[in-house]
């Protein structure tokens, strides 16, 4: 029996992840696609966030097999406390995707106001894009659970692509809009009702939203994706395309007495709090130099790879000044201070006793 069941495990392990993979994402590329056929003037930008949404799903497929391998196999246990008409120990044949569904719809009809049972549902129907369904199961778990940001973003998704026309145009609109006005910050509610404001051609407003959007999220994919967003509605205004700056990670403000020559060279370095002497960020600026002397440290002045500075939740900042040009060289030397991200910091340069 438990040979058979890990054997069972291991297929259904299988076959959702491949069900995933072909689903994942088929939602958005349903829309890219009607925008490249209503909208050929905009085909380079839906072609591209469909490239860049295809790569995005690929980078998702380990972290899901991973998932699956840890869950499935639990699913016999959730399958026995979901439902009370479990088959006998002797039967050896588990319900399908088909039959576990019209259970689950079964068992909502005698418990409609099962809010999970509600969303499980919806989440069912969209996967498999029955959409008609999915909008019916949300509707009904915003009745009982109204003015949930999340219900109503997926609601608004799932009526758009019920619609058929590739379009967030109309219902969903006003949905996405008590999403924003419950949670300003919602972040695929933020990111739809862009496209809305750009299909309305509202194209500076659609730029502000995805532009407040693109400061929230960490991901480099998603980063990616919105600056392309970002720039065709920049485009449409007639403006240059975005370019984002890299973050200043630190501000330092330097210090120092008189007496320092205009050749002299400033080295300002970033070393783990306890850690190796060797630094993870350092910026070497040439003279002439006035002080107060301001710099910024961030993510360009790392030295390996493999440590970037955004890896370190503090950090060791100090500086010198080097007569020769040679790192080596500390003729003036600052303290060495503990810094965190986004903070301003003041260094004081002094003169050594190991002249040169």
């Amino acid at each position: 029996m438990i040979t058979w069941y890990l054997l069972l495990s291991l297929f259904f392990i299988l076959l959702t992840y491949l069900l995933w993979i072909k689903q994942f994402g088929s939602r958005q590329k349903h829309w890219l696609i009607k925008q490249i056929q209503n909208d050929p003037d905009q085909h380079l930008f839906s072609i591209n966030a469909l490239r860049q949404q295809k790569q995005a799903t690929s980078k998702g497929h380990l972290a899901v097999l991973l998932m699956l391998f840890a869950i499935l196999p639990m699913s016999g246990l959730v399958q026995s406390l979901w439902f009370d008409n479990q088959q006998p120990e002797n039967t050896t044949v588990a319900p399908d995707l088909t039959t576990a569904i019209t259970q689950l719809k079964q068992k909502l009809a005698q418990n409609p106001d099962d809010i999970q049972g509600q969303l499980l549902y919806a989440q069912s129907m969209a996967t498999l894009k029955n959409y008609h369904e999915a909008v019916l199961a949300y509707q009904k778990a915003n009745e009982l659970q109204p003015d949930d940001p999340a219900i109503l973003t997926e609601w608004a998704e799932a009526i758009a692509f019920r619609n058929n026309t590739g379009s967030f145009l109309g219902e969903p609109v006003a949905l996405l809009q008590q999403v924003l006005s419950i949670n300003p910050n919602h972040q695929k509610a933020m990111w739809l009702y862009g496209i809305v404001l750009y299909e309305q051609q509202q194209y500076a407003e659609a730029e502000k939203i995805w532009t407040e959007l693109l400061g929230m999220v960490s991901s480099s994919g998603i980063q990616e994706t919105l600056i392309q967003q970002i720039n065709q509605a920049r485009q449409a205004q007639g403006l240059p395309d975005y370019q984002p700056a890299l973050s200043s990670l630190y501000q330092v403000i330097i210090n120092s007495d008189s007496g320092i020559p205009e050749s002299a060279v400033l080295f300002v370095f970033a070393k783990e709090v306890n850690g190796p002497p060797m630094p993870i960020a350092a910026k070497k600026i040439t003279g002439p130099l006035q002080f107060p002397y301001k710099i910024q440290l961030d993510e360009s002045d790392s030295l390996q790879p493999d440590r970037p500075l955004t890896n370190f939740i503090k950090v060791n900042i100090s500086a010198h000044i080097s007569l020769t040009g040679s790192a080596d060289d500390k003729s003036w030397q600052s303290e060495m201070i503990e810094a965190y991200p986004k903070q301003k910091y003041t260094l004081t340069l002094k003169r050594t006793t190991n002249e040169r």
